[in-house]
């Protein structure tokens, strides 16, 4: 039993020794903080390391604890010097740093002071402001306002959430900056902070700031496609990241994109969008092109617009990715014929095309077993001449979608179109001058 009660006794000390030795393993912390005074308001920040327990003195018998980083504020009742000290502790040690202060004068009140808004963005303006309280015996209240009115006869809600709002933002002394989210793009804010204990109320200066404009917020991206080949645009556009987390279901949204032949958008026009490729092409030959986008949000609007030039030349794209482009296109009003590239080499040949070349018309696209004398009709020919009749068809049209008064032609061909040879359509579009 004895020898038993010894071993037990032994493990505990060894037990006992090696906790010792892990806890004096660790190094022990270090001490700082910065200090500044506003009369007899004093405003310390933690800067120690390596600390578990902040203890801050401010020297008058007033004593508290305080996180690493944290700010703390104090004010001193009666005039004098003062040793303000923060101890640090972690089970490596301790460690002390003291500051000595003096106070000369009192803040009869407490007191704010607004500077102008930093950081703006569309939605967003950082208001950074000094709050001190002189009178810790009748401590005031300080509250955030914000208003598009420089009387402030008229308060804007301060969003706290995505959902939630209030009217005034009650503030902690510590408090120096707040990030005012979920605004109106393109607009003057000032805000103000309204201080008040039981005995009086007053008020800060009052600062102001721009929130940025819509546009801003948009773009718009026009350009020639990736393939080279200039009758196809690119139109696209995008939203910024507004970083605001308060946005809920009020978001910037984009109406759909418009076309037009001039840039008051008088004649507008709808280029062919071929959408097996990526990022969404557009065919329009032989065009100036004007490209509008309308971006809406919290009942403002911004319209970007810009433009660009499609080459003259015809493009027929087929369903094996490969095109059809030439300047060659030609338009023979007397025998309603229209040729679209090379007649000597590879073309597309469109026969007895019904009404009248010089006027807009829409015209279905069939299969033919036999080319009769007056009756409409598609050819592909090869490279080596080789004619191909149309074996299949679906809703596939012709047509012929603005004439200007250059006797110009534009045209396009839709739906599905089928040669004998394996060879299909996937689209075409062409600027054909009337012969």
């Amino acid at each position: 039993m004895r020898k038993t009660l010894n071993l037990l006794i032994a493990l505990t000390v060894i037990f006992s020794s090696c906790q010792k030795e892990e806890a004096s393993e660790r190094f022990g912390p270090t001490a700082s903080f910065d200090i500044s005074t506003q009369k007899n308001v004093v405003t310390v920040v933690n800067t120690s390391q390596d600390g578990d327990d902040h203890l801050l003195d401010w020297g008058d018998g007033n004593k508290e604890n305080i996180k690493l980083d944290a700010i703390a504020k104090h004010a001193y009742e009666n005039l004098g010097s003062y040793e303000v000290m923060l101890t640090v502790s972690n089970p490596g040690g301790s460690s002390e740093m003291k500051r000595d202060i003096k106070i000369t004068e009192k803040l009869e009140n407490a007191e704010a002071v607004t500077n102008d808004f930093v950081y703006e963005t569309p939605t967003k303006l950082t208001a950074n402001f000094t709050l001190s309280d002189g009178n810790p015996l009748n401590p005031s209240e300080f509250k955030l306002q914000l208003s598009r009115d420089e009387n402030f006869n008229n308060l804007e809600q301060i969003s706290i959430s995505q959902l939630d709002k209030v009217e005034e933002l009650t503030l902690k002394i510590t408090d120096d900056f707040w990030e005012f989210k979920n605004l109106i793009p393109g607009e003057k804010y000032y805000y103000r902070i309204h201080i008040k204990n039981s005995e009086n109320e007053s008020w800060s200066n009052v600062s102001e700031g721009n929130t940025y404009g819509i546009a801003e917020i948009g773009a718009l991206q026009v350009g020639n496609s990736d393939e080279g080949i200039d009758v196809m645009f690119k139109a696209s556009h995008a939203i910024n990241d507004l970083d605001d987390d308060f946005l809920y279901e009020d978001y910037p949204e984009f109406e759909e994109m418009e076309f037009a032949t001039d840039e008051d958008f008088n004649n507008v026009i709808e280029p062919l969008m071929v959408g097996n490729i990526q990022n969404n092409y557009y065919r329009e030959a032989g065009t100036q092109i004007y490209v509008r986008a309308t971006l809406k949000f919290k009942g403002k609007s911004h319209s970007y617009k810009k433009s660009l030039n499609t080459e003259e030349h015809v493009i027929a794209m087929f369903s094996d990715d490969t095109y059809l482009k030439s300047t060659s296109t030609e338009a023979k009003k007397n025998q309603k014929t229209i040729f679209l590239g090379d007649t000597e080499g590879e073309h597309i040949a469109i026969y007895n095309v019904p009404g009248n070349l010089n006027e807009k018309g829409e015209y279905e696209i069939t299969s033919v077993e036999d080319e009769r004398i007056g009756v409409f009709y598609l050819k592909y020919y090869d490279k080596d001449g080789k004619g191909h009749s149309i074996y299949a068809t679906s809703d596939a049209t012709l047509e012929i979608y603005r004439i200007d008064d250059s006797g110009n032609m534009f045209a396009r061909i839709l739906g599905y179109v089928g040669f004998e040879n394996s060879k299909s359509l996937d689209g075409c579009v062409f600027k054909a001058k009337l012969q």
